[in-house]
C-alpha cells in the first residue's frame, strides 16, 4: 500500500509521510481533518477543476499513491463531478445590453440581421459575445438604434 489509502467515504488517509508537493496538492481538492486524514471537499474540487486541474490528473494523483485502484463509491464521485463540469461551458465574455421595454429587446433578438449575434436574456436583457460586439453595433445602427458607452462600471 502507497502513502494514501482512500476508505469507502471521500477520506483519504496518509499511511506514510507525504511530501510537502503532496501535501499542496491535497489540499487544493481536500481538508485536512486530522495528522493523516484529508477529507475530499466538494467545493474544493471544484474550484480545483476550475483552476484548471482536471479529474483524471487528481484521480492519478490518488492511485498512485494508494497502490492502484480507487475504491468504487470515490472512483463514481469523480465520474460524477467530471460530468457535472463538462455539462457547463465558459463561452468567453460577453456585454448585457439592456432595452428600455420587453418590445424593443424582442424587436432585436428577433431582427434578421442581430437574431445570430446576440440572445435574449429574461424579457428586457441582449447578451452579446463580445466576438460579435462590432458587428452587433453595426447592425443596430442599420435597424436605427445607437448603444451609447457602457455605464455601471463596464468597459
Amino acid at each position: 500500500m502507497g502513502p494514501l489509502n482512500s476508505p469507502c467515504n471521500r477520506d483519504v488517509v496518509a499511511t506514510a509521510p507525504l511530501s510537502p508537493a503532496d501535501v499542496l496538492f491535497l489540499e487544493l481538492f481536500a481538508e485536512q481533518t486530522s495528522d493523516a486524514v484529508w477529507r475530499i471537499q466538494p467545493a474544493r474540487l471544484l474550484a480545483a477543476l476550475e483552476q484548471g486541474h482536471p479529474v483524471a490528473d487528481i484521480q492519478a494523483f490518488l492511485a498512485a499513491r494508494a497502490g492502484g485502484r480507487l475504491p468504487d463509491n470515490v472512483a463514481v464521485f469523480f465520474q460524477d463531478v467530471a460530468d457535472r463540469t463538462a455539462r457547463l461551458a465558459d463561452r468567453g465574455p460577453a456585454r448585457l445590453i439592456e432595452a428600455e421595454d420587453t418590445v424593443l429587446a424582442q424587436l432585436i433578438a428577433n431582427d434578421g440581421r442581430l437574431r445570430s449575434l446576440c440572445l435574449l436574456a429574461g424579457d428586457r436583457y441582449l447578451v452579446v459575445p463580445a466576438e460579435s460586439e462590432s458587428a452587433f453595433r453595426r447592425a443596430l445602427r442599420e435597424l436605427g438604434y445607437g448603444l451609447p458607452p457602457a455605464s455601471g462600471g463596464g468597459t
